[in-house]
């Protein structure tokens, strides 16, 4: 007897083939990049709705510590490659999933921990694009004045003492050269807004909204 969803299935697979399913969209990077900034641009057009895996991955950390998806570590420098190992699988899910099939939107998903490396073998690309942002031509101790110029109370780094703003600084330093180079490696969009942010993120806004 014929699975009653092959046919279903096979009418998905061929609207995916033409192009006629959009695309959800990952932003990934580096902390105080731009990338809330973006996806609130792109969820305000009313053709995504924002998903902010930080508060899917502190909910995981939470309520299920067996996963082992924690952003405490004793090495900051590899948490982004340790939780993305174990998140990325989760997050193919969720695009990969037809429920948003009938939907007027897709998802802009927001997310520090996903690399270039676990993008290219997990993700399904048929579902999703996805742009990466970091800083690899400031210092740590410019990155450290720009978030003090633009801090604000909705901004976590306003709460944290200067000493650990500046370590978190030259963490972010290290990640944005790390993802620049991946990115490079595999072929991925990097958006660099190391200067002229509002202009980098307006012109990837027009550059999603067109596709």
């Amino acid at each position: 007897m014929e699975n009653k969803y092959d046919k279903y299935h096979e009418y998905r697979n061929k609207k995916i083939t033409e192009g006629k399913i959009q695309k959800h969209i990952i932003i990934a990077g580096v902390p105080r990049t731009g990338k809330t900034t973006t996806s609130s641009l792109l969820a305000k057009t009313g053709k995504y709705q924002h998903l902010c895996m930080d508060a899917i991955i502190s909910a995981f950390e939470k309520e299920f510590p067996e996963t082992g998806v924690t952003t405490y570590t004793e090495n900051p420098d590899t948490m982004v490659i340790d939780v993305s190992s174990k998140i990325v699988k989760f997050i193919n899910d969720i695009i990969s999933a037809n429920n948003y099939d009938k939907c007027d939107y897709k998802l802009i998903i927001d997310i520090l921990e996903l690399t270039p490396h676990d993008y290219v073998n997990y993700i399904d690309k048929r579902f999703a694009d996805i742009y990466f942002f970091g800083t690899p031509d400031l210092t740590p101790s410019q990155i450290y004045d720009n978030i003090k110029k633009y801090d604000t109370p909705d901004d976590y780094t306003f709460y944290i003492t200067d000493g650990d703003l500046m370590e978190r600084c030259k963490r972010f330093h290290d990640l944005s050269i790390y993802l620049e180079k991946e990115c490079k490696k595999y072929n991925l969009p990097f958006i660099n807004t190391s200067y002229n942010r509002e202009k980098q993120i307006n012109t990837l806004v027009e550059r999603v909204l067109k596709k």
